[in-house]
């Protein structure tokens, strides 16, 4: 039997992570805090507190960091809650009655004020280029 790591049982240690690796991560740490500093403790798309389920401010990339996009204070990252980050990621913005549905569900809000937070998201969308189709539900 080996020795154990993380509750497992292993021959080797885990690998360390190497030097650049690590100064990257640490880059990237660096400049998600200074978003969420930015968004000073609200969502910067809706205004909000942070919602469900984790109460937390997330970073949301334009251009993601899996097509090139970098994680930057300046105009590629933004602080928003989770609600606003589900939609953005799945492209959800496109089925308003589904959106105002979870935002009523999620912010605990009747119909007339989960419209006005769903045109802020949609205003904000606009402005940063964010309405695009997912390729993944297009019927042809």
């Amino acid at each position: 039997m080996g020795t154990k790591w993380n509750g497992l049982n292993r021959n080797k240690p885990p690998r360390k992570i190497s030097k650049r690796k690590l100064a990257t991560l640490s880059h990237e740490k660096l400049e998600r805090a200074k978003v969420k500093k930015r968004a000073n403790g609200k969502c910067e798309t809706c205004g909000l507190n942070p919602c469900a389920p984790t109460y937390l401010i997330s970073c949301h990339e334009i251009v993601f960091r899996s097509a090139g996009g970098k994680v930057d204070s300046g105009g590629n990252s933004f602080g928003v809650c989770d609600l606003c980050h589900e939609f953005f990621q799945r492209y959800r913005l496109h089925d308003k009655q589904q959106c105002i549905k979870t935002i009523m569900q999620v912010r605990k809000v009747n119909e007339y004020v989960a419209c006005a937070i769903y045109d802020k998201i949609c205003t904000f969308a606009n402005k940063h280029g964010l309405l695009r189709k997912s390729k993944l539900h297009v019927k042809e």
